[in-house]
């Protein structure tokens, strides 16, 4: 039986026309009313199937849709997901902007306003402001290199300096640190990531394979480095060399860092794990200072509190237990 012919249709979420050809959607017209626009540029697009069909001037929405497309294809899924949040609230702040009507004030308007998705009340940094704004500038970018659209209309936009940390552990206070964190395999992660100053996405992921143990350091493939220019290698102190061999030997195959179960640290456990060392600082005060945590305290906090979270980038609404459990901790 033959397969069925491709043909336009109507997607609801962006109030668009598609078609998909070899398993991508291209985007033909915009607005439910536009039909017959649609199918115009369907029959003259597959009037032409060997030309690479453009992106239209007329969806600065179906520009990101490509480039989020060819980032999941050549790069990391922790770079796509970076520019997929970013892109996506920009796209829903101006959902029917086009490519031919995107100017440079666009992007400064949004990151002005931008707010804290996690935390309204509190102010976005520079740093932040800044991510957002190299987000969009490296897609439109990417169509200009690409030849999808004639001109870069924001490629004088100035990006945002980013800021500094300026917090500094001390030995001593990293000392404390440890006292409340009293899970072995966790104090190994921090204490060799504290030990070398490296990333924390660099400490998480090492494998035996990167351990030299002649030269005490790690070293990391090109294609595991930070820009997958030259390798990233990265000297351990006498403590941290201590730690690497014996993690080494106790997980020769795969990430070294492993919690009590055998599986390896990520962010999302990492941070979990703060998260339970400022409960116990907090109990620790509440104790210190006799203080009663007092119901209805708690639910008067709670609902000072933003009603939503962030899951992959994407707004989800707390429940009310979760709202205060949150007040409690």
């Amino acid at each position: 039986m033959p397969a069925r012919p491709k043909a336009p249709w109507y997607r609801s979420d962006r109030d668009s026309y598609f078609v998909t050809l070899n398993g991508e959607q291209i985007f033909l017209a915009k607005g439910k009313g536009n039909k017959d626009l649609a199918w115009k540029k369907f029959h003259a697009l597959m009037a032409a199937p060997q030309a690479q069909p453009l992106i239209a001037t007329d969806s600065l929405v179906a520009l990101f849709d490509h480039f989020l497309a060819f980032v999941h294809a050549n790069r990391s899924e922790a770079n796509y997901e970076w520019h997929r949040q970013r892109l996506e609230r920009f796209a829903n702040t101006y959902p029917d902007l086009t490519t031919d009507e995107l100017r440079p004030y666009h992007l400064q308007q949004f990151i002005d306003n931008i707010t804290n998705l996690k935390d309204p009340h509190r102010p976005v940094s520079s740093t932040t402001r800044r991510n957002y704004a190299q987000a969009v500038k490296r897609a439109v970018a990417w169509a200009e290199e690409q030849g999808h659209i004639d001109r870069n209309p924001i490629a004088a936009f100035k990006k945002p300096a980013a800021g500094r940390r300026e917090d500094v552990i001390n030995v001593e206070q990293f000392n404390e640190l440890l006292e409340i964190m009293p899970e072995p395999c966790f104090q190994d992660l921090i204490r060799t990531t504290f030990e070398t100053g490296c990333r924390p996405q660099e400490s998480l992921p090492v494998t035996a394979a990167d351990v030299d143990i002649k030269n005490a350091r790690w070293v990391f493939k090109i294609s595991d480095s930070k820009g997958e220019r030259v390798s990233r290698v990265v000297y351990l102190t006498d403590q941290a060399l201590e730690i690497s061999i014996r993690r080494m030997k106790r997980f020769p195959i795969g990430p070294i860092f492993r919690n009590t179960a055998g599986k390896p640290w990520n962010p999302s456990s990492v941070n979990c794990a703060f998260i339970r060392a400022q409960q116990r600082i907090g109990k620790q005060i509440a104790a210190q200072r006799k203080l009663d945590i007092d119901a209805e305290a708690v639910a008067e906090f709670a609902s000072t509190l933003a009603t939503h979270r962030t899951v992959r980038g994407r707004r989800v609404e707390k429940s009310a237990s979760e709202k205060t459990q949150e007040a409690r901790r």
